[in-house]
């Protein structure tokens, strides 16, 4: 549902003055149980109390989630952090993990509606490949971006400029 939304243009987003920071914390806490039963740890590294944002708080806490979601699901042990820092007047959210990594020539299409890295476990960790087309759509619709940096057998990073 939120994907055809998406792409017709009438997802809607109840734009406020939220706190970033309250919002990755939210996001961690839901994982948490997730991370601790596969014995992976979640740092966030938040840079003062708060950090003011105008976002839609549920959509930005479902782009979290999910990206936290996807390094627990393709992660078998390290860490997931979180980093945020400013670039030229804008929150950058980093989403960092030391899974299996990303192919280089998958990387463009991993945003695309369905598509799914072919591997064992891509398929062991089911899925519809749809996350990370809604999570483009969310963050599209308040006017940022985001990208994937990542090395096979090293980790993958998510990069959200707000």
């Amino acid at each position: 549902l939120d994907i055809s939304r998406i792409e017709t243009g009438t997802l809607k987003f109840n734009l406020e003055p939220v706190d970033l920071y309250d919002i990755i914390r939210e996001s961690v806490k839901s994982m948490k149980d997730i991370a601790e039963r596969k014995g992976i740890s979640i740092h966030a590294n938040l840079e003062g109390e708060t950090l003011a944002i105008t976002g839609d708080r549920d959509r930005l806490v479902q782009v979290f989630v999910n990206l936290i979601g996807n390094a627990l699901k393709f992660t078998e042990k390290g860490e997931i952090r979180i980093q945020v820092q400013m670039v030229a007047g804008h929150p950058e959210i980093r989403v960092s993990d030391t899974g299996i990594g990303i192919p280089p020539e998958e990387l463009d299409r991993i945003f695309d509606k369905f598509h799914q890295v072919d591997s064992g476990l891509t398929r062991e960790a089911g899925g519809t490949g749809l996350g990370l087309a809604i999570c483009r759509g969310i963050i599209k619709g308040h006017g940022g971006s985001i990208i994937a940096e990542s090395e096979v057998g090293r980790g993958s990073t998510f990069v959200i400029v707000l």
